[in-house]
């Protein structure tokens, strides 16, 4: 989680690390460990949910919106989570055909 000083350019600002806080609350869970796994699936839930073409090396891809999503079900946000993956599948049927 944290990047070594001999890296240079280190952690980018936007990364959020959500992939990891999902499965660190998944490990929590299997665990027992109730708290620490919602205090994981809540850090999954940083940064933004604005779906986009990934143009960049820094930009956010969409499977970070899946982890929040999966997020939103562990904390039993359900309708906020159905949302979210909605809005993902729209957006990969109307961007599907794209050419980049």
């Amino acid at each position: 989680m944290v990047y070594p000083h001999n890296l240079g350019e280190g952690k980018l600002e936007g990364c959020k690390d959500n992939e990891i806080h999902y499965l660190k609350g998944l490990c929590y869970e299997a665990e027992g460990c109730t708290a620490e796994a919602e205090k994981e699936f809540r850090l999954t839930l940083e940064g933004k949910a604005e779906l986009s073409s990934v143009m960049y090396y820094y930009d956010q891809p969409a499977d970070i919106i899946a982890f929040q999503a999966l997020s939103l079900e562990k904390l039993g946000e359900k309708d906020e989570a159905r949302s979210m993956f909605e809005s993902l599948i729209q957006y990969g049927n109307q961007h599907k055909d794209d050419e980049i």
